[in-house]
């Protein structure tokens, strides 16, 4: 997959997704897939965290010429933002918002800079293209978790989680 392709996988995913969880039942949000493991709801609100963080990395990596990112305490974030209490249609819609900016972002990618030294600190150094495509790999690996026993089928790209 090219980073080119990224911005039309994302929005498509949006559109499906939330015109189907749009219709879910608050409860089936909050239930949590094993003891200790997140529901859809957190889940949810980690890809709200996560688009948020991807955003910024990316825009930055386009004003400079490398760029050195923070890894974030994805637990933690979760956590503290209480998404467990927030209503699951307002925590769609900011995770559709921010996914579908994301996607507005990328198509502005200038080609010369999809091979920019990317590093996360604590994690690898990549190209910034790599960067996104591992997003929505991320995206789409949390998208099954989130649809797991809603018997619900979903059409994804391909990705397998991680990619690098």
């Amino acid at each position: 997959m090219e980073l080119a392709e990224v911005p039309a996988h994302l929005d498509r995913l949006v559109d499906e997704f939330a015109a189907l969880a749009s219709r879910w039942p608050d409860e089936m949000w909050r239930v949590r897939r094993a003891p200790g493991k997140w529901s859809r709801l957190e889940i949810t609100g980690h890809l709200v965290d996560s688009a948020r963080n991807n955003t910024e990395r990316v825009v930055r990596a386009l004003g400079q010429t490398t760029l050195e990112w923070p890894s974030y305490a994805q637990n933690s974030q979760v956590l503290v933002q209480h998404y467990d209490e927030e209503p699951p249609a307002q925590v769609l819609a900011l995770w559709a918002a921010l996914n579908r900016h994301f996607a507005f972002v990328l198509r502005r990618v200038p080609a010369e800079k999809e091979a920019m030294a990317c590093t996360i600190i604590g994690w690898k150094t990549l190209p910034l293209a790599h960067i996104t495509i591992d997003y929505l790999a991320h995206f789409e690996h949390h998208l099954r978790q989130i649809l797991e026993g809603s018997g619900v089928s979903f059409r994804f790209s391909g990705l397998a989680y991680p990619l690098y």
